[in-house]
């Protein structure tokens, strides 16, 4: 279980996954949210079959050969604080990156604080980066391509999330 440190001024994760604090965390954690509900629409899923993943198989088929929704691969992220990475500190455009194939998402804090006014673009970033852990390499194709993928894929056929 969680503690909230409050006489050392700290504040615990809201998700045992979610390793970043304080109002970047809430913001992860709604972006999280509405990512792994939008992860439910067909329409949504179809985002697999559009990249194939460094083993030549559709990103579709690696997620079949786990026996997991996406929804489940996604809960099984662990998203983490990257503001020391050199990632964060040095690319100003940055909000969130992975490594293929793994299971933590380094969060840009700062920079993906920005997107509390824009969640449905900070939920589109969290299946970008879902896609990379499943092997999805960048460039190609570009990360502007594979977001507006997303995008189209994702934000077209979400169930209504009173927005």
């Amino acid at each position: 279980m969680w503690l909230i440190i409050a006489a050392l001024g700290a504040i615990a994760p809201i998700s045992p996954h979610i390793l970043v604090i304080g109002q970047p965390a809430a913001i992860v954690h709604r972006a999280l949210q509405g990512a792994l509900l939008r992860l439910t629409a067909p329409g949504c899923q179809q985002v697999f079959d559009d990249f194939i993943g460094r083993n030549g198989l559709s990103l579709a088929n690696t997620i079949a050969s786990t026996g997991k929704s996406p929804s489940n691969l996604l809960g099984d992220l662990y998203f983490a604080d990257g503001d020391e990475t050199v990632q964060c500190r040095t690319d100003e455009g940055l909000a969130m990156f992975t490594a293929l194939g793994s299971h933590v998402v380094h969060v840009c804090t700062k920079r993906f604080g920005r997107l509390a006014a824009k969640p449905d673009r900070a939920e589109m970033l969290v299946i970008h980066e879902l896609l990379h852990t499943l092997g999805l390499g960048e460039r190609p194709p570009t990360s502007a391509y594979i977001t507006s993928v997303v995008t189209r894929r994702c934000l077209g056929s979400t169930i209504d999330l009173d927005r």
